[in-house]
């Protein structure tokens, strides 16, 4: 504290923010965030007393999130009723929270139930999916050309039709709306169908084509981190992030390692031409109801049946 002919000076929580902000970034900053429950009174504090010592715009714009329910109430601390990332992190993934939470608006009040990590799990699936089947694709019919990132023009104008946008530009309308990442992944889903379907029929795509899709996938990741660089291991891991969700320990009654064993052996008797061996050893994993997908270049992704 400090003296003054008023009496003892305090630093407030208020001044304090607009302090460290002035020093670390600068008078005038790009972007404040924060909840939507301290726009009254800490973030008008904030621009007064900022604007009133420099006389210039503290914030440019402001992003105010949404709370987060949790069993019909605000998850917060001080009632206990909350989840830390770090415990979401371990008991699934970092990259299925990253889903949750870039499905859904930020100023939009999500409500954390074991029906939003399901659905996140099967959106997870479809994503993933459809990323193996673009690899395996291009396994076959490679693309020697390197492909360009992303560079997006004037901002397309919202009367040009969204039939002549395509959909990396229907997405960057979305995003420049108040980061409407949520939309944006629509527009993604919707293509995705559309280029799974032409892979599913063995349509011939063209350089171009070829280059176009490699860029709105890579558009995608760099917005969202939603998508992994081995959609097979992911692929593996999301029947036990389901059965975890409904308290069930583990997808497998199985040895994963035995299973593993099994599988390669499976590969090598086939590469040998040993296949009454390859047939038996098909029918072991068949009684332990493993589903086995081969991939290009000696790899395989499995799953237990339920």
């Amino acid at each position: 504290f400090w003296e003054t002919p008023f009496g003892t000076g305090r630093p407030g929580w208020h001044i304090e923010c607009s302090t460290m902000a002035c020093k670390f970034l600068g008078e005038e900053i790009d972007l404040h965030h924060g909840g939507i429950d301290l726009m009254f009174p800490h973030h008008e504090n904030e621009i007064a007393q900022s604007e009133g010592a420099t006389g210039k715009t503290f914030a440019r714009c402001w992003c105010h999130n949404e709370f987060l329910h949790f069993k019909n109430g605000k998850m917060s601390k001080s009632k206990g009723n909350m989840i830390t990332i770090r415990d979401f992190c371990k008991k699934y993934s970092g990259l299925l929270l990253r889903h949750v939470l870039a499905t859904h608006h930020y100023r939009a009040v999500m409500e954390w139930n074991d029906e939003l990590i399901l659905k996140a799990c099967d959106e997870c699936e479809k994503l993933h999916r459809f990323l193996l089947a673009w690899q395996q694709y291009l396994a076959q019919h490679p693309l020697q050309e390197t492909v360009p990132p992303v560079v997006l023009g004037d901002r397309p104008a919202l009367d040009e039709g969204a039939a002549k946008l395509s959909v990396i530009e229907k997405m960057a309308l979305d995003l420049a709306n108040d980061f409407n990442v949520a939309g944006a992944l629509g527009h993604y889903f919707a293509w995705m169908k559309t280029v799974s379907a032409d892979l599913a029929a063995g349509k011939e795509l063209t350089v171009p084509e070829k280059i176009a899709i490699q860029q709105t996938i890579n558009f995608v990741q760099a917005f969202s981190g939603i998508l992994d660089d081995d959609p097979a291991a992911v692929l593996k891991q999301i029947d036990d992030w389901r059965r975890t969700v409904k308290g069930k320990t583990s997808s497998l009654s199985v040895d994963p390692i035995q299973v593993e064993n099994l599988i390669k052996e499976r590969q090598q008797a086939k590469a040998q031409k040993d296949y009454a061996k390859a047939d038996q050893i098909r029918a072991q994993l068949d009684a332990l109801n493993i589903v086995v997908q081969d991939l290009p270049g000696g790899k395989f992704s499995w799953k237990q049946k339920d």
